[in-house]
């Protein structure tokens, strides 16, 4: 068995780091989504929901990152 394969699929340091910065994404658009006009300003702040969504869903395992769903192993 290799060191690839041994080692564990989803480790907390994995999830903390992308999860921290998908969240840390959405804040940076949303902050910045303030000087500009009312259409841009409304698909930034749901380009910002979907950041901070997939952030909180990587930390959480809520869909589309469910840990029962078995990972395919090439051998």
């Amino acid at each position: 068995m290799s060191t690839i394969t041994g080692r564990p699929r989803d480790c907390m340091p994995c999830k903390l780091i992308s999860g921290g910065g998908l969240i840390g994404m959405g804040l940076y658009v949303g902050y910045f989504s303030q000087k500009y006009q009312k259409l841009e300003k409304i698909a930034m702040l749901g380009i910002t929901a979907g950041l901070i969504y997939l952030g909180t869903a990587r930390f959480l395992d809520l869909y589309p990152f469910p840990l029962n769903v078995p990972k395919k192993v090439r051998s």
